[in-house]
Order: structure tokens, then C-alpha cells, then sequence
């Protein structure tokens, strides 16, 4: 049998992008270095699955100090883009063949979905603190796929594959939490389908506040969002933004599904404001779509989370399977800000008050849609406080 080797590349430089953009072989100026054994990646927890290189087939890894290089950090893959030692690349079917050859245990999955803003890293953060198990608050090669335009089969045995190899390292029963970005509740069903098993934690916010503090932490300088607000408050210029959205509009409703229920022009009239409404409806509405077909799955309020803390995070630990008596370690999370390093932190975040005009645009919008139909929309199998 053929050993498998894996290209190593020395870094040279990060790549300049927004702290927030998606994973890309781009982010890294490399170098060519050498080979490495393919078990010997598998081997060495230091090794992580970076993202995917569709263009050249190839997965990217990244290796890090050591394998909890990434626990201090918000997000996972910030912490690999910015403590990389090394850049890996491996033909996309040596990496599977690594995988299925090893036949690891099928991991015991808490998987994290949310609106945004609503408390999912802080979930992260109280799951890392328990000491159980890993927690990984945003492994990003999953947002990847959610854009991608394999076949279902593909998908799932990358999901498959992609896990299995982020949990490499734990028995089966250790816990293994999966926070994801909002976008990647698009893959919730083919989650399901692959781990029938996992446990399904959605947490979320009325669509009123999710917008406000959206508006106040994804306005950061050269961010996106406040390169729409800006462009979209010039009437000239709105017509350029509705052209440009047309030309990207199939991708643009892989992460927003609902995107495609209006026109490219209707959406850059609405603004920021409207934008961040249809993804709010997006997700909840992938949610609603996928709760009938979960096996184990519960809903948290970002105000319960707040309120109710010891008692949610309680509920939250007992939900995962885990035993009451690393709830006083998991509640030491609060003690800290859980986005602190990254653009989203507390003290990061922008003013913004919403006008008459936006608090009204935001009932209009969600009073459109057939299902969701109101800000304060109560998701299924919600958990209750007293």
C-alpha cells in the first residue's frame, strides 16, 4: 500500500482580510518546504483541519503549538490562522482514505447552532471551562461547505470525515462540543443524517434585539456590513449594489436562504437593517425546518441565558450529559468577556439605536413571512425557566 505524504509549506506571512472573513488558502503566504508522512498527521493532535482548497483539491491543515493552542480563543479559526507554525496539504481523497482507514469511534457530538448573537460563544466557552471533553467554537471548513456545490452523498462524507478527524483525539465518550456559525444550520439535515445520535442545541434572540446588536458589534472598521450601510445610504450608488448582488445572488442564498424570496433590488433598499432580518429568518427558519427530524434536541433563549445564567448553563451541562458538579467550572465563563481578542468584543462594539423607521422595517419584514410571522418567535422545544 501507498504511504500517503502530505506537503508541508513554511509560512512566510499572514494575508491581510477581515478578522471575520471565511477560511481560505488565501490567508496564508507559504513556502515550500518538504513531505510528512500522512499517519503521522493523524498521530499528532497538533495537526487541525484548516479548510478546503475546492481549486486544487487539496485539504489545508494548519499546525499549532499544541492542541490547546486554540482553548483562550473566541474562534478556532482565528486562533489556527494566527498560531500556525506550519501550513499542510493533502489530496482531498488521501485525506478521506487517512480517516476511514483509522476508523475512529464515532464521536459523542453537542452540536451548537444559533441565530448569532446570542450567547453561543459564551456556551462554548462554559462547555471548554467544565472540563470535559473539547470544545471547538467555530471550526470553520464546516461555513465552507455550506457553499459548496458537491453532491449530498459528498457533503455528508465530508462531515463525516472532517469530524471524526477534529475528534480524533477523544475516546467516544468524552464530550465533543461543535459551535458553529450561523450559516452552517443549512447542514443541520445531513448532520442528522451522518450522527443520528448528536445532541442539537439551538440558541437565539427576538429578531428586535438580534438586529441592535448586530448593528452595534458587525460595524467594525472595514467590515462588510458597514461598507453596505455606507454604500446603501447613497442613492447613486444603490443600483451598483443590486447589480452586484444579482451576480452573486446563488451564493449569496446558500447562507441566505431567504435572500431568494425577494429581489436584488427590494434587499439593498431595505439597507443593513433588512439584510440582517433575512438572515435572523434564515436560520430560525432552518431551525423550524429541521427540529421535526431531530433525535435530541433543545432550545435557549439568549434572555434566559442572561437571566436565568446558573440554571441555563445547568440545563445546558445536563442536556450535553453532563454531571451537575462541573457546573461552578463551567460557570467561571461569565467571568470573562468570550469574544474578548476579537473585533466582537464588549468593548468593541459600536452605538447604534435603531429609528422608528428601522424598528418598524424589522416587524414588517418578519410579519412577511408565513411562518416565523412575529420578532418574538418562540422555537420548538424551547427550554423553560420558572
Amino acid at each position: 500500500m501507498t504511504v500517503a505524504t502530505a506537503t508541508t509549506w513554511r509560512i512566510r506571512g499572514l494575508t491581510l482580510r477581515d478578522p471575520l472573513a471565511l477560511v481560505s488558502p488565501a490567508d496564508f503566504r507559504v513556502a515550500r518546504e518538504g513531505v510528512l508522512n500522512a499517519q503521522d498527521i493523524w498521530n499528532d493532535p497538533r495537526y487541525s483541519l484548516y479548510c478546503l482548497n475546492w481549486d486544487r483539491q487539496e485539504v489545508l491543515l494548519v499546525e499549532l503549538p499544541d492542541a490547546e493552542a486554540h482553548a483562550n480563543a473566541p474562534f478556532y479559526y482565528q486562533a489556527q490562522r494566527l498560531e500556525a507554525q506550519r501550513v499542510l496539504t493533502l489530496p482531498f481523497e488521501e485525506f478521506h482514505r487517512l480517516v476511514e482507514e483509522a476508523n475512529p469511534p464515532s464521536p459523542n457530538l453537542l452540536l451548537t447552532y444559533s441565530v448569532g448573537r446570542s450567547g453561543s460563544t459564551l456556551i462554548a466557552r462554559a462547555l471548554r471551562q467544565s472540563g470535559h471533553g473539547a470544545s471547538f467554537s467555530e471550526p470553520d471548513f464546516y461555513t465552507q461547505l455550506v457553499e459548496s456545490d458537491c453532491a449530498a452523498e459528498d457533503k455528508r462524507r465530508w462531515l463525516l470525515n472532517s469530524t471524526r478527524f477534529l475528534c480524533r483525539n477523544l475516546n467516544g465518550k468524552q464530550l465533543a462540543a461543535l459551535k458553529f456559525r450561523s450559516f452552517v444550520i443549512e447542514l443541520s439535515g445531513d448532520f442528522q443524517h451522518v450522527f443520528p445520535q448528536a445532541r442539537t442545541l439551538f440558541l437565539y434572540r427576538d429578531a428586535d434585539s438580534f438586529v441592535r446588536s448586530a448593528m452595534q458589534a458587525y460595524r467594525y472598521p472595514g467590515a462588510p456590513l458597514r461598507r453596505f450601510e455606507t454604500l446603501s445610504s447613497w442613492p447613486i450608488l444603490k443600483e451598483l449594489l443590486a447589480v452586484s448582488l444579482r451576480l452573486q445572488r446563488r451564493r449569496v442564498a446558500r447562507f441566505i436562504p431567504k435572500i431568494c424570496e425577494y429581489s436584488s433590488r427590494r434587499v439593498i433598499q431595505r439597507g443593513p437593517v433588512g439584510l440582517l432580518v433575512l438572515m435572523w429568518l434564515s436560520v430560525m427558519r432552518g431551525y423550524v425546518a429541521f427540529e421535526p427530524f431531530a433525535a435530541h434536541s433543545a432550545a435557549l433563549r439568549y434572555d434566559d441565558l442572561v437571566t436565568h445564567h446558573q440554571e441555563a448553563i445547568a440545563r445546558v451541562l445536563e442536556f450535553a450529559g453532563l454531571t451537575a458538579e462541573l457546573l461552578p467550572r463551567a460557570l467561571q465563563a461569565y467571568g470573562v468577556d468570550s469574544q474578548r481578542g476579537s473585533v466582537l468584543a464588549q468593548d468593541q462594539r459600536r452605538n447604534w439605536t435603531p429609528t422608528s423607521y428601522e424598528q418598524g422595517l424589522v416587524k414588517t419584514i418578519v410579519g412577511e413571512d408565513p411562518v416565523i410571522r412575529t420578532t418574538s418567535f418562540v422555537a420548538p422545544r424551547t427550554i423553560e425557566f420558572s
